[in-house]
């Protein structure tokens, strides 16, 4: 229903004739005049306010827009429910809606079917409860993990391929089952058969991934890039043992406190000369053979080797005390090799600095 019985119009030259023969007295191209909505003409784009027929609101509309809309349905509908008019004419029966979900193994459980993009409840046989649209199943698209698991299956390294990877490293593979590159898969390596390891075709197809033992066997002794001539187990028996006077006048020197913080508790005693190079000038001096294993060292040797290596450490001066974060924070700035007292020396104001010491 036209609630507008009167609208504010221009003259134009496109109009002026038709308001004429409506008995309007024209004035000027451009001014403004008072129309009867009965009167305007059938294209004009003048606002009035229409009462839709379903609801009962009141809407504005151009007034071409309005008798377009009474042509063709002879009555004016809102947007909202000439939507809801178009929505019940290609509302698909509920019947049909079953049959397209069934079609595709699975069950519908929303009964409340109001359009073909209204997302609905239904159940996959495999995954339980998932929401979809009846446009998206005429499609094809059902539940998006059974997709998603077909996708995998065709991405899917056959089985044999895997086999194969594990062929090619000496491996005995023990699974049986095979997902994606991430599954990790029981083997055996036949060097250490008495226990069962797992890495993934991942680590496999980039090089690794295979025997832990075989390759930390790979990395021992004489394979060690840090290989020095079996000096190694030597080197951690003296730094334990055989320097403990001169651990213990360091710390009684520093009256068992950081040297930095002033803290007491536990303390790493800081060489301000590396172990290693007062190690190895020991073994220089003494002129003992270097053995495998700290067994085929004789008793008169190893004192004398540890005589002369407690005798360098005095020699270079008493160990300066730290906490354990504070040398761990030397050594990460400077390294472990060709240290030297000025470095400590150096730093020292900033980590008092760091650590708040007064």
């Amino acid at each position: 229903m036209l609630m507008t019985k009167e609208v504010i119009v221009k003259w134009t030259n496109r109009v002026k004739r038709h308001y004429e023969e409506k008995g309007y007295l024209f004035s000027a191209i451009g001014k403004e005049f008072v129309c009867k909505v009965e009167h305007l003409s059938q294209g004009s784009n003048a606002g009035v306010i229409v009462k839709c027929s379903v609801c009962g609101d009141d809407c504005e509309v151009k007034f071409s827009r309005y008798n377009q809309i009474v042509q063709n349905q002879r009555t004016y509908r809102c947007h909202r429910c000439s939507a809801r008019r178009v929505g019940k004419m290609k509302k698909t029966p509920i019947l049909i809606v079953e049959e397209a979900f069934k079609s595709m193994g699975y069950i519908l459980l929303d009964k409340g079917y109001k359009g073909n993009s209204q997302k609905i409840k239904y159940m996959c046989p495999q995954h339980g409860e998932q929401v979809g649209t009846y446009a998206g199943i005429k499609k094809g698209h059902g539940c998006i993990r059974c997709a998603s698991s077909l996708r995998a299956n065709r991405q899917r390294a056959p089985f044999s391929e895997v086999q194969k990877l594990f062929d090619v490293r000496g491996l005995i593979l023990i699974s049986k089952e095979y997902f994606n590159e991430d599954t990790l898969m029981i083997f055996i390596c036949p060097k250490h058969p008495e226990k069962e390891q797992v890495t993934n075709c991942a680590k496999l197809r980039a090089g690794w991934g295979g025997c832990r033992l075989c390759s930390n066997e790979g990395r021992r002794g004489e394979n060690s890039y840090r290989w020095k001539g079996g000096i190694s187990k030597l080197q951690e028996i003296a730094r334990h043992t055989m320097i403990y006077s001169w651990k213990l006048e360091s710390l009684a020197k520093a009256n068992y406190r950081c040297d930095v913080t002033g803290m007491n508790g536990k303390l790493d005693i800081h060489h301000l000369y590396p172990f290693s190079d007062i190690f190895e000038q020991a073994l220089k001096n003494t002129g003992i053979p270097i053995y495998d294993k700290v067994n085929q060292y004789t008793e008169a040797e190893l004192e004398v080797f540890s005589k002369e290596l407690s005798k360098i450490h005095f020699e270079k001066g008493l160990g300066v005390c730290l906490l354990p974060k504070i040398h761990k924070e030397f050594h990460n700035i400077y390294g472990k090799i060709d240290n030297n007292p000025e470095q400590y020396f150096e730093i020292k104001p900033y980590l008092m600095k760091k650590y708040k010491v007064r």
